[in-house]
């Protein structure tokens, strides 16, 4: 007796199973269109033929501004200094505020610098010496080997720093 009504209950949930088309038959990617007496595939908008969804990076153009700086000296132990400036006259203009600040009467430009690293060496009764590069420890390197180039011994990093471009959008 059992058979007949395992086999009944399996008819009746086959009987209410819907069978599911998949997006009309279309390929990957598309979907089905339709309209009185006609149906089509259409691509689906920001699909690949592979069916999956691409997603559209929106990149913002941009543009890439200077960065300046400056070392202002005004004596043995007057120096200004300044970086990441956006333009010359400002780089120039806060060295030489700091300059004077620390009480040079006399400040002149010693070195202006763009888009590049510097390193300040000091060396024992000499003035300082700027070194500029690509990036700050080929600066500082620069600047030592400098120092002991010309036979100087005793010479130390007393600024390094960076003024490189920023990435500004249009």
């Amino acid at each position: 007796m059992r058979r007949p009504l395992s086999s009944l209950v399996v008819i009746l949930a086959l009987m209410c199973i819907r069978i599911a088309h998949a997006e009309g038959g279309c390929p990957p990617g598309q979907h089905s269109q339709s309209g009185q007496g006609w149906q089509t595939c259409v691509p689906i908008p920001g699909a690949n033929s592979d069916g999956s969804i691409s997603r559209a990076i929106t990149h913002i153009p941009s543009t890439w501004s200077p960065m300046w700086g400056a070392i202002v000296s005004g004596g043995k132990d007057q120096i200004g200094i300044s970086s990441e400036k956006p333009s010359e006259s400002s780089a120039i203009a806060a060295a030489m505020d700091e300059c004077i600040s620390r009480g040079g009467a006399n400040c002149k430009l010693s070195h202006v610098y763009a888009n590049q690293c510097m390193a300040v060496i000091g060396r024992p009764g000499a003035a300082a010496v700027p070194s500029d590069a690509s990036n700050e420890q080929t600066a500082i390197s620069d600047g030592m080997s400098k120092c002991a180039a010309d036979g100087i011994s005793g010479c130390w990093v007393f600024y390094s720093g960076c003024s490189l471009p920023i990435e500004v959008p249009k």
